[in-house]
């Protein structure tokens, strides 16, 4: 089970960088078509996120043993792996599309078959910070209600509702900030390389959500 749980997270975190990957790509002939897809791709990540939490918070009511720490440092650690592979080579993309066609494609069947991968460079800017920040709202909200389910039983509705509060602050820097340069730099056909810090900010975000579910595995072995 643990592993299953793990393989989900992993899943959705790599769906979500394929569905980046899509949004920022150039497609003249059919760029808001391209852009509702890559909005679908990540909203398919969204509802993993939700059926994981869901299973997660199921397994505790029933009070099944698990080590989160362990499900959280395998989740991201698989995720990262499967990241930085995405960065190098369109062979991930390519598994994701094999294995999530089914619903990757039901409402944008004209785009099957579409590559989106190219080569991504890294640079610490705005849009990197950015990204990572919105990203890093997303996986706290995630983790933190399910951690303090057992830290601290007495404050779970407290929490959750800080977690909705994460939620809230990822969409409005999506919104406010990464959306508008993103359509931007779309509208006028800008190179690649400006685009590319809203994907290598998630993946360098995935490597620093591994460092820190280690150390809980390693500090509180929970």
């Amino acid at each position: 089970m643990e592993y299953a749980l793990a393989a989900l997270l992993a899943l959705s975190v790599l769906c979500d960088l394929h569905g980046y990957y899509v949004k920022s790509s150039l497609q003249p002939d059919r760029q808001a078509e391209v852009i509702a897809f890559g909005n679908w791709v990540i909203y398919l990540a969204r509802m993993m996120n939700v059926g994981f939490a869901m299973v997660l918070a199921f397994l505790y009511e029933l009070q099944i043993p698990i080590r989160l720490s362990v499900i959280f440092f395998l989740g991201f650690f698989f995720a990262w792996i499967g990241s930085m592979l995405y960065l190098r080579s369109p062979v991930v993309e390519r598994v994701l599309s094999k294995l999530l066609g089914f619903l990757f494609y039901r409402p944008f069947p004209q785009l099957r078959g579409i590559e989106y991968w190219r080569k991504v460079g890294f640079g610490v800017r705005v849009r990197w910070l950015s990204m990572m920040a919105s990203a890093a709202f997303v996986y706290l909200a995630l983790l933190l209600p399910v951690v303090a389910a057992r830290l601290l039983p007495d404050f779970r509705m407290t929490v959750v509702f800080i977690g909705q509060l994460m939620n809230f602050m990822s969409t409005a820097i999506l919104l406010a900030y990464i959306e508008p340069r993103m359509m931007q730099g779309l509208d006028r056909n800008a190179p690649q390389d400006e685009m590319d810090g809203f994907i290598s900010g998630r993946v360098m975000l995935v490597g620093f959500m591994t460092i820190l579910s280690f150390v809980w595995v390693v500090s509180f072995r929970s």
